[in-house]
């Protein structure tokens, strides 16, 4: 879709071609769900600071490539010629063997179980492949399941509030990127600049998800983002460096939570649609992608204005998610029971059977 607007001449066809693209171009959330489900429970934290780090690097080159080339015909051509690569993706790239289980697709699973196994040199007894799962129901098919996660109380609540970060989280971002040109400086050399936070947050990341688990850093990396952006204003225009700095670090402490709401997103809904809440999910941030581009209007009441909004809605979203749950202690949970269990723990005085809720939701 991108080359094709890259080659119209008619502005109908360019803005089909975009709308287009909207509505089925979202592969991000399919692949990070597909990762998120391949890795062991312990490199799920390496597998989003990879993520992170490569979206850093992606956006540091696109800084580059839109300095060298400023007609926007070469530059779609050239940011989305690269995609066609991945075309090569589905004679190579297996299914996940978490959503073939959960659908009952045990042979095709077993199969990719073997492979991987002999890539990696290990031998597998018969008690190994002996897979048992917990389907949904009996027909497991979408419909049924979408109604057993839309029919619980509590995984909706979680929706809400999942709503709620990433309209901030994708707010937090894009507002950020689109107002880095108004900094004082060259236009170019500033997205880069705030592109390239994110490579530290990102190695920053690793640490903070492994060192404070999910719940905490999300509270403090949405907190801190509003302070520092708030605090960007009230810097004098005599001071660009500090500006810049706090502004920088802003972007560094938004990418943190960015990236720390896909991650707890695709833990806390149930295999069978994990993918299909993580793009309602991502579906429902988007109203930040339509908000943010017109943030710049707001400079014309007052510079600060944009990085104001963003501390504000960041400091208020820190707070619904000391509501939330922590999920780094549980397994990708495979049914809507499994995902109503996760922030529920057993109390050693009582009863094994008796269990007492550490969330609001």
């Amino acid at each position: 879709m991108g080359i094709g607007r890259s080659l119209t001449n008619s502005y109908i066809v360019y803005l089909t071609l975009e709308l287009v693209e909207g509505l089925f171009g979202d592969t991000y959330s399919t692949t990070f769900t597909l990762g998120v489900e391949m890795v062991t429970k312990e490199n799920r934290v390496t597998f989003i600071t990879l993520m992170t780090a490569s979206t850093s690097l992606a956006g540091i080159l696109m800084a580059v490539i839109a300095w060298s080339l400023p007609y926007w015909r070469h530059f779609l051509m050239a940011i989305y010629a690269p995609s066609l690569i991945f075309l090569l993706y589905i004679y190579f790239l297996d299914e996940s063997v978490r959503w073939l289980l959960i659908k009952g697709k045990k042979e095709e699973a077993k199969v990719i179980i073997s492979n991987a196994a002999k890539a990696s040199k290990v031998e597998l007894n018969s008690d190994a492949m002996s897979i048992k799962c917990e389907s949904n129901d009996s027909k497991n098919d979408l419909t049924s399941s979408l109604k057993s996660t839309f029919g619980s109380k509590k995984i909706m609540l979680r929706f809400l509030a999942c709503g709620c970060f990433w309209i901030t989280g994708i707010f937090n971002k894009y507002v950020l990127l689109i107002n880095s040109v108004e900094l004082e400086g060259n236009k170019y050399l500033n997205f880069g600049l705030t592109t390239f936070s994110e490579l530290p947050a990102s190695l920053a990341l690793a640490y903070v998800l492994k060192k404070f688990r999910r719940k905490m850093p999300l509270i403090f990396s949405f907190m801190l983002t509003g302070v520092f952006c708030i605090g960007q204003t009230l810097v004098s225009k005599g001071n660009p460096w500090l500006s810049t700095s706090l502004f920088l670090v802003g972007k560094f402490m938004a990418t943190i939570s960015y990236a720390t709401v896909y991650l707890y997103t695709s833990e806390i809904f149930p295999t069978y649609t994990r993918n299909t809440m993580h793009a309602l999910c991502s579906s429902v941030g988007r109203i930040a992608s339509l908000l943010a581009p017109q943030t710049p209007l707001l400079i014309r009441y007052w510079s600060g204005l944009p990085c104001v909004v963003v501390g504000g809605l960041s400091l208020i979203t820190s707070v619904i998610v000391m509501l939330m749950p922590e999920t780094s202690d549980d397994i990708l949970p495979d049914t809507a029971r499994q995902a109503e269990a996760i922030g529920v723990k057993t109390s050693p005085t009582m009863s094994t059977k008796c269990e007492v809720t550490c969330t609001k939701f």
